[in-house]
């Protein structure tokens, strides 16, 4: 292929100068317009190579896929569709091993205890069309014709979501459960101190706007994991509140993340997050 690019270049450059003379002159050197003639040729030729040798696309799956090798951590079951996700983006599958390189340990631990129960898989279709998909603990969000616009990060476990307008902007949000735990590296501010890898549950609540996921609310690591959620738009709006309840199963954090015995709570949009409302 190099080759074929060399000599189409030098019939280029021949082409250019034996062809193309100046008129006026007839010395057989190049004018201003022909050198640009001679550097489109020469451009499109390296593009042309380009796209052939390296392009998007062209990678070699199989080798990819065997590049990550016997050395590489085996990958947990849950992650397989990670694979597919990063192969429909044209990325090449030896990102994964660097993708799973910085999950911490006590999260790997984790994704093993998950790995081996029943996970909630579940697709609701939200309005303007949008189609939010749950499987094996990856969440994402698609368009109307299926272009995904948004996917949880690797370095989480989505549990369960929910839909509907939390902030009361008219505009529906979607209302996730997550586990995931902190690695603060060099790069963290020197204020932040806290190095705890250990997994915890979180709440978080996204919309999506002009085509894009937008966070609205996150909570920090939560006092008790959720088990079980849902909305209840039925309560009254104020001028502090948006009138969303959202009603909870907690229990309590055990290291094989087993489940106790559940809590009811409910809680109360109010201007920015959830206020409790029962003890």
């Amino acid at each position: 292929m190099r080759l074929l690019c060399l000599r189409a270049i030098m019939f280029a450059k021949s082409y250019v100068g034996a062809r193309f003379v100046d008129p006026r002159t007839a010395t057989g050197r190049p004018c201003n317009w022909q050198i640009c003639s001679f550097v489109c040729l020469f451009a499109l030729v390296l593009v042309i190579s380009s796209c052939t040798m390296n392009g998007p696309g062209f990678y070699d799956e199989e080798a990819a896929v065997d590049s990550i090798g016997s050395d590489s951590e085996e990958l947990p079951e849950h992650l397989n569709g990670h694979t597919e996700y990063l192969a429909e983006l044209n990325e090449p599958l030896t990102e994964l091993p660097d993708l799973l390189a910085e999950l911490t340990g006590p999260f790997k631990a984790f994704l093993e205890i998950m790995a081996r129960r029943e996970p909630v898989s579940h697709t609701e279709i939200g309005d303007g069309g949008y189609i939010y998909r749950l499987e094996s603990g990856s969440f994402c969000v698609s368009d109307a014709v299926g272009v995904e616009l948004w996917r949880s990060d690797i370095s989480w476990w989505v549990d369960d979501f929910r839909l509907g307008d939390v902030d009361g902007d008219g505009v529906e949000d979607f209302v996730f459960s997550l586990w995931k735990s902190y690695r603060f590296g060099q790069a963290h501010p020197s204020r932040m101190k806290n190095d705890d890898e250990t997994v915890r549950n979180h709440l978080f609540v996204y919309t999506i706007l002009s085509g894009r996921a937008k966070a609205v609310w996150g909570s920090s690591d939560l006092p008790n994991p959720i088990y079980s959620f849902e909305l209840d738009p039925s309560a009254k709006a104020t001028p502090v509140s948006s009138g969303m309840l959202l009603i909870t199963y907690e229990g309590e954090y055990r290291d094989d993340f087993a489940q106790t015995t559940p809590v009811k709570r409910v809680y109360a949009w109010q201007k920015w997050g959830f206020a409790p409302l029962t003890p």
